[in-house]
């Protein structure tokens, strides 16, 4: 070319410049999408979450104590915490009526969207598991349906629930037991 002028050219990309520049694009388009979608928690819609109203549980311990039926004396304690991803709560169950204290159960409560309702596994120490149902859930507390017991959790307060545990006779439901649980 005239005057020393060369025309102007692009150099070529070193090999490592290229894998910098792809890494760079998928970087950014791995963060527009987890922008886009969000992060990846239950809905803070109470009625989009079916565990939102025994959510309350979560927090401290819970004292339980009352009388069976044959005059022995219940004196549990309660824990309840989330799952990682808060679709489920955790708890454990312990009777402080012997010393030491002593595991009766722990398990899960959980929303089973194939069946379309909250379900509750305890696990005994010799890894004997029950399935019952939560028929009922809102701001009074819950039902629990097994196999042959229903329990009823009513709220009295913020930080106090009765467990009101029936068995079938005569084909109805008789209350054996009314315990108040208090939060410590």
């Amino acid at each position: 070319m005239c005057n020393g002028i060369r025309p102007l050219s692009s150099p070529k990309p070193s090999p490592m410049s290229s894998q910098h520049s792809v890494r760079s694009v998928v970087a950014v388009a791995a963060t527009v999408a987890l922008i886009s979608v969000g992060p990846s928690h239950p809905p803070t819609n109470p009625a989009a979450d079916p565990l939102a109203p025994l959510a309350f549980l979560v927090g401290g311990s819970w004292d339980g104590r009352g009388t069976w039926p044959d005059g022995s004396p219940l004196h549990v304690e309660l824990r309840y915490t989330w799952g990682a991803t808060r679709r489920l709560l955790h708890f454990t169950t312990y009777d402080w009526t012997r010393s030491p204290r002593e595991l009766l159960y722990e398990g899960i409560i959980f929303f089973d969207p194939a069946r379309g309702a909250v379900f509750q596994w305890n696990v005994k120490p010799d890894g004997t598991l029950t399935e019952s149902r939560v028929t009922r859930a809102d701001s009074t507390g819950f039902d629990i349906l097994a196999a042959n017991t229903r329990s009823t959790i009513r709220r009295t307060g913020p930080n106090e629930w009765h467990w009101i545990l029936q068995v079938p006779r005569d084909s109805a439901w008789h209350t054996i037991l009314d315990a108040p649980h208090r939060r410590r």
